[in-house]
């Protein structure tokens, strides 16, 4: 998932993950289309899904036609729909947080919304923002930039998703598939948002995440992630892997699971 910065100083944003976008006066496309100024690459999400317009001091969303739909804390919406701080938008397999930036406090600048750290006592990886380890309560941890040595902001970047790629992995020993995917589609949103922002990716680096794609299509019964995969790599200028190239081969002619989208 991507976006393009907006200027000015917007009251309302969308939380995604472990990012957030401004919502300026005027309109916000929503959908695959990379002419959208949010993009989502999934195929449950039409080419333009949806339209957030922000006019005074309010915002609404509008299904723009979509095959699969909207949903805004659980209902299928229709039309137009008022939004609220704390709203959760559901677009394709995707929940968006709608959020609005208090008077008083100063405007936050379009940024990713979390870190992720290693808990010092049992090497767990969690959010910062938990405060504490979910596995043993420490309070102690370790950032990327004591653990990593990396410290420039891409290279953070490429850290996180390799471990987000870590998590993917223990998830699918544990079969534990739908954890997978969740976390998964973070790292589709973090490879996504790089490629956008011009950062060349070395093949190298995603042979893993196409190893991780292939499993989890396997263990899903589900062609997105090979099909993605497959996409990403032509996009990012890398040769498709055999492995993959194969694992796609297998899956051409099948229908993926769940709807398309238009």
């Amino acid at each position: 998932m991507s976006a393009v910065q907006h200027p000015g100083a917007p009251r309302f944003r969308l939380r995604f993950l472990l990012q957030e976008f401004a919502l300026p006066l005027g309109d916000t496309f929503i959908g695959r289309s990379h002419e959208c100024q949010i993009t989502i690459f999934d195929p449950l999400v039409s080419r333009r899904h949806a339209r957030i317009r922000v006019f005074g001091d309010r915002a609404v969303l509008e299904d723009l036609g979509s095959r699969n739909g909207c949903r805004i804390n659980g209902t299928l919406i229709q039309g137009s729909h008022a939004l609220s701080a704390g709203d959760r938008i559901r677009i394709g397999k995707h929940d968006l947080v709608f959020a609005e930036v208090s008077a008083v406090a100063p405007t936050p600048r379009e940024r990713q919304t979390g870190s992720l750290v290693f808990c010092a006592g049992c090497d767990t990886v969690y959010s910062g923002e938990m405060g504490m380890c979910p596995s043993c309560g420490s309070r102690e941890c370790l950032d990327d930039e004591t653990r990593s040595g990396v410290f420039n902001e891409e290279g953070k970047q490429a850290w996180a998703v390799d471990l987000l790629l870590e998590l993917v992995n223990k998830a699918m020993s544990s079969n534990r598939a739908d954890e997978a995917d969740r976390v998964m589609r973070q790292i589709m949103g973090s490879l996504e948002t790089l490629l956008k922002s011009g950062s060349r990716i070395p093949a190298d680096r995603l042979a893993p995440f196409a190893s991780a794609a292939i499993r989890l299509a396997e263990a899903m019964k589900d062609a997105f992630w090979v099909h993605w995969a497959s996409d990403f790599h032509v996009r990012a200028g890398a040769a498709v892997p055999a492995i993959l190239a194969a694992a796609t081969a297998r899956w051409d002619g099948h229908p993926q699971s769940g709807e398309r989208a238009s």
